[in-house]
């Protein structure tokens, strides 16, 4: 089955906007100003992501971290923008971490995989120093996708669907 991509509407930057580089591992995301605490959430209706808003301009950048098809495993790619957005990270407040996946497989076990790779990151941010008491976990499952992609689990969907499977984090 041929690949078909369904564009999503992007907003377009204000013209005083500097555009800042990106890696296949991070994307920034706009802070969070308020959250309440959910340990898993069943599908919720998809809002604005990364791909359809503009950039805020923060003194924290907020990752998002993509996983392999059907993993929870992080990356050395992943550690090291983790790394990064640590060093930036306001030593006091709620850190959200929001696990995702793409449309493959059974709802429910997207949500716990989603569940898991949110854990992950969890796992990596308190080895590396973060009070386990500060972060949230929300799994979102196939909810809130960032790319539509047509077609089953071929190679080429699975690439397609790549921004889907990820994890954000938000200070």
């Amino acid at each position: 089955m041929a690949e078909a991509e369904q564009a999503q509407p992007a907003q377009p930057l204000p013209a005083a906007a500097p555009t800042p580089p990106r890696s296949e591992a991070t994307v920034p995301m706009p802070t969070v100003t308020a959250a309440t605490e959910v340990k898993t959430a069943g599908p919720t209706p998809p809002g604005p992501s990364a791909a359809t808003q503009g950039t805020q301009e923060s003194a924290t950048r907020s990752p998002v971290v993509l996983f392999a098809f059907d993993s929870a495993e992080l990356t050395d790619a992943a550690r090291q923008d983790i790394d990064g957005w640590l060093a930036t990270l306001p030593k006091q407040g709620k850190i959200i971490v929001v696990g995702h996946a793409d449309r493959l497989g059974p709802s429910q076990y997207n949500l716990d995989l989603s569940r898991r790779r949110a854990e992950a990151v969890r796992q990596y941010l308190v080895r590396k120093g973060v009070d386990a008491r500060r972060i949230v976990l929300e799994a979102r499952g196939e909810a809130q996708p960032v790319k539509q992609c047509r077609g089953g689990a071929t190679p080429q969907t699975i690439k397609c669907l790549a921004p889907n499977r990820r994890v954000e984090m938000n200070p």
